[in-house]
């Protein structure tokens, strides 16, 4: 992909949900201590704001579906509201590999990063896993 001379390049800034990150030891578990990062990063100059709540160090625990979404849901309501989608705002991205996780965090969004992703021409791509009988988290 190129993007055009003029186009200004965006900085993701990643907010470890977890207790175990190998990044920040577990910094940023309350949706207050998330909040004060998203602020002090776009204040930095940050563009996007990734958002991961099950730890992908070697050796991590899977804590499944229902506790990623425990740790994500409140920080990503807390970030969203301070930021609201718009021109000027940071996009927030969601870091999962879960199918149920991807579709609460989109729902949540009411889509509005990609609303805001397109206004800068930023391609969007979901990878969500195709519905299953048996739950995904």
């Amino acid at each position: 992909m190129t993007r055009p001379l003029g186009q200004p390049t965006q900085v993701m800034g990643v907010i470890n949900l977890t207790p175990d990150s190998f990044s920040d030891g577990g910094r940023f578990r309350s949706p207050d201590q998330a909040l004060r990062q998203a602020k002090t990063l776009v204040k930095a100059g940050v563009g996007v704001l990734d958002l991961g709540a099950q730890s992908t160090r070697p050796g991590a625990e899977d804590v499944g579906g229902v506790e990623e979404l425990n740790r994500l849901l409140p920080s990503l309501q807390a970030i969203r509201s301070a930021f609201p989608p718009g021109l000027g705002q940071p996009l927030i991205s969601v870091d999962t590999y879960r199918a149920c996780v991807a579709q609460r965090a989109i729902k949540l969004e009411r889509i509005g990063s990609t609303t805001s992703a397109a206004a800068f021409g930023i391609p969007i791509c979901w990878l969500l896993s195709p519905q299953r009988t048996a739950p995904m988290c």
